[in-house]
């Protein structure tokens, strides 16, 4: 397991480059989770100001 985990496993295939196997799926693990964070809070903040907008003192307001 040890060897997968600091990227010796990959060295026959990738020769020197298989140094870059961790920090570069480390890398990538912090991109997809900045992205998903980023999706989520805009998708929570969206809801609530749709929630806001549509209240229901609002619309009774609004139709008349």
């Amino acid at each position: 397991m040890f060897e997968v985990h600091n990227g010796r496993f990959f060295q026959a295939w990738l020769g020197g480059g298989s140094i870059l196997i961790v920090p570069l799926g480390a890398l990538l693990l912090v991109l997809i989770t900045l992205t998903g964070v980023y999706d989520w809070l805009r998708n929570w903040l969206g809801r609530r100001r749709r929630q806001h907008r549509l209240t229901p003192n609002r619309v009774a307001r609004e139709t008349y």
